[in-house]
């Protein structure tokens, strides 16, 4: 009798390990996904995204080769901003090859600032590969809102704020 009870006390014991792990396996994977509505919309569209009471067209980048490329070789953004969507949460880190005007990096994560950088230089148009600046992140993000130098100081972000793509709830594009 004692041998059984034993085993169903093992027994027992690993169903609720393994449920455990499944929960946590699960939350994790959720936690992972980026924003399937903004992931789907056609890349370099136009949006909207609502930031400490702002409202900024931005233009959406989703696909790796846009994601590369990003404002490199521009002589302005042409919009408020681009808010590059990320394939999967990771670290963020980016670099300033073949830029020509200075950027502020908004970082978001579960549609809340989590990073901030500003006023980031431009490479001087002679410099080498190693000059150029990278910008780095130890936070987990899905989505880079890229501005213009002292935009984040003109529109008082701060990290713990609110970012709204209106994908949240319904995507406008304009």
């Amino acid at each position: 009798m004692r041998k059984v009870n034993k085993h169903l006390l093992f027994i027992a014991f690993i169903v609720i390990i393994a449920a455990i792990l499944l929960f946590m396996i699960k939350k994790d994977s959720q936690q992972n996904e980026t924003n399937p509505v903004l992931y789907s919309i056609t890349d370099r569209s136009k949006g909207n995204l609502l930031i400490n009471n702002h409202m900024l067209k931005v233009e959406i980048v989703n696909t790796p080769s846009s994601i590369i490329q990003g404002l490199s070789g521009r002589t302005k953004i042409g919009s408020d901003g681009m808010l590059f969507v990320l394939p999967e949460r990771r670290q963020g880190n980016f670099w300033m090859k073949d830029m020509l005007f200075d950027l502020d990096f908004v970082w978001i994560k579960n549609s809340r600032v989590v990073d901030l950088h500003e006023n980031i230089a431009a490479p001087s148009k002679i410099g080498f590969e190693e000059d150029i600046n990278r910008i780095r992140t130890d936070q987990y993000v899905d989505l880079v809102l890229e501005l213009p130098a002292g935009k984040i100081k003109e529109l008082q972000i701060q990290r713990g704020q609110s970012v709204k793509t209106l994908a949240n709830d319904k995507f406008q594009p304009s």
